[in-house]
């Protein structure tokens, strides 16, 4: 489902090269990777739990299988950590807004 609707696959692959930007660019990179979650916290938000979940998941995979064809898995695990941010800040924000709601 999530690999038939191009906007969330430019997503995916946006959250993608924000990361290695990082890794091609050292300087410049850094700025970029501030941006990292950004896509994935987007389309979480936007398209709710599920679709989010399963966005950071499929860029979690390729970034992880990459970096194991490279024999480097500490790159994935890195990225691994900007899911994380990228699921609990929406989960955050979503949270905020149901407690709002509610008043």
């Amino acid at each position: 489902m999530i690999l038939r609707d191009p906007v969330l696959v430019l997503g995916i692959l946006a959250s993608i090269l924000f990361f290695f930007a990082m890794l091609i660019f050292p300087v410049f990179g850094v700025a970029l990777g501030i941006f990292t979650p950004l896509p994935l916290l987007y389309f979480y938000y936007r398209r709710g739990r599920a679709i989010g979940l399963v966005m950071i998941g499929l860029a979690t995979l390729i970034v992880e299988l990459i970096f194991l064809v490279s024999s480097r898995w500490t790159g994935g695990l890195m990225f691994l950590g900007y899911g994380l941010l990228a699921g609990v800040m929406a989960e955050s924000m979503l949270l905020s807004l149901e407690w709002v709601s509610r008043f």
